[in-house]
């Protein structure tokens, strides 16, 4: 995180951070000392990586509720009171929306508190609707099934029995702020040494936000979404050095990452370079830059000396042109 700066949630960041790092959760629970025998206890998560806990900190500061939690190395900013839901987090995600599955979890979310506002929940038939609206929330994510077909059961509930109420998507266009928080959560600037130093960028979400990755194709004008199959997810992508030092750096000039800071100011001083013909100094320099950009170089298949002795045994590139990575 940069040091030392004024930090202005007063915008869409924070959804763009939630659309990537954040979760919409409802928790059900049985518990024979209630009349109802069910507990529901709604929350909503922040995580990422433990060295952010400061980070973290300033965000709780700015809702002024929930707390800090630190697991190994995770840090994680929860809210599960539901007034405090209600009064200070609903509030902002209706002013700055999410997109595409993670606002359908939001909407459902943001009912489900409606429902508990008023005890309703407390009543047969609203903890019913709660329930069947719970597992329409998060459809990606692995449910106790034996859970589910228990609780259904108890309460005779359809399982094709429709919900009484409508999603309404989000019609207004994405924005830098809710980008840069989204890339500051799911983004990924990285620079690969093989035959030739290749810079590139991606965002990597859910199948079930694919939209939102097309939408991020049409706003920088360039770039490709994939589906990767393996891992039900799918990609946007930025691999063309034209593209990039064009196009997404223009975008995100006046922008301020916390997260992803250090590796975006490599990444721009990088692709400055690559722009030139590249003498073996220059190549000795990105590689003394790059090489520990994410993950401290840990997945490189060479170390730095390997790098530099191989480069030294290629000619001169005079191409401005890097070619998209297959």
């Amino acid at each position: 995180m940069k040091k030392n700066i004024e930090i202005n949630f007063n915008h869409s960041y924070l959804s763009g951070l939630t659309q990537a790092d954040g979760c919409f959760h409802i928790s059900i629970e049985f518990n024979k000392k209630l009349k109802l025998g069910i507990v529901i206890r709604p929350k909503i998560i922040l995580s990422q990586h433990k060295n952010f806990k400061d980070f973290f900190k300033l965000i709780k500061n700015y809702f002024d509720v929930g707390f800090i939690v630190i697991n190994r190395n995770e840090v994680q900013y929860i809210v599960n009171s539901v007034i405090q839901i209600k009064q200070k987090i609903i509030p902002y995600f209706d002013k700055y929306p999410l997109r595409s599955k993670k606002l359908e979890s939001y909407i459902i979310f943001k009912e489900i508190i409606n429902i508990m506002s008023k005890k309703q929940h407390l009543t047969k038939e609203g903890l019913i609707k709660i329930i069947k609206m719970s597992y329409k929330m998060n459809t990606v994510s692995n449910r106790d099934e034996n859970k589910k077909k228990k609780l259904f059961s108890m309460f005779s509930i359809e399982n094709n029995k429709s919900l009484n109420f409508t999603l309404n998507h989000v019609t207004n266009f994405i924005d830098r702020k809710f980008i840069t928080g989204l890339i500051d959560g799911d983004g990924s600037f990285y620079i690969t040494f093989n035959n030739k130093i290749k810079p590139g960028f991606n965002i990597t979400q859910d199948i079930a936000n694919k939209s939102l990755l097309l939408e991020l194709k049409e706003y920088f004008n360039c770039g490709s979404v994939i589906e990767l199959k393996s891992s039900k997810a799918c990609r946007f992508q930025i691999q063309s050095l034209e593209d990039i030092n064009k196009k997404l750096i223009p975008m995100l000039e006046k922008e301020t990452f916390y997260i992803k800071n250090s590796n975006y100011e490599i990444f721009k001083k990088v692709c400055f370079l690559l722009k030139n013909s590249l003498t073996f100094e220059i190549k000795k320099s990105i590689i003394e830059l790059a090489y520990n950009m994410n993950n401290k170089g840990k997945y490189r298949k060479l170390n730095k000396n390997e790098y530099k002795k191989m480069y030294m045994n290629y000619p001169i590139d005079i191409s401005n042109k890097v070619e998209d990575i297959v």
